[in-house]
């Protein structure tokens, strides 16, 4: 079969699960702006390698709590020090745990209740610009 999927967030959880992997609470949260790091797989990946920036690290918004092992057979697109899984590709099929739907409209909805909800603001004024170009240029690769 060659459809493709995506899944973002719990999305990623479910792919990883179906896929036999484990999928749990994290130790901690990981929530507003972090900096991930792409696999060497990931910056080659003719798809993910799009929402890379060239240096390997990325800025992304994440917000979630728990996490998932990754599921033997997919290829690890990236990681974080915390939560060390957050994308991998398996076939067509894409998994990441990061939110690249969101829009500045929706971080503040989402995040109003937060204390920390300035400094996540501050920070998506900072890093979404860039944030919604490569995510553009992912899903332009992603969906043709």
């Amino acid at each position: 079969m060659n459809k493709k999927v995506l899944g973002i967030c719990f999305g990623a959880q479910l792919i990883a699960y179906v896929l036999g992997a484990k999928v749990y609470r994290g130790h901690k949260e990981e929530i507003g702006w972090l900096l991930i790091e792409a696999t060497i797989d990931g910056v080659r990946d003719k798809i993910f390698g799009r929402l890379i920036e060239p240096i390997g690290h990325t800025m992304v918004l994440q917000w979630h709590g728990d996490t998932f092992d990754i599921p033997s057979g997919v290829v690890k697109l990236a990681l974080l020090r915390d939560h060390p899984n957050q994308a991998f590709r398996y076939d067509n099929s894409y998994a990441l745990q990061l939110h690249i739907e969101v829009t500045p409209d929706i971080i503040k909805e989402c995040f109003q209740d937060r204390e920390d909800l300035q400094k996540i603001l501050k920070d998506t004024e900072k890093f979404y610009p860039r944030y919604r170009l490569r995510a553009d240029l992912f899903y332009e690769a992603f969906f043709t």
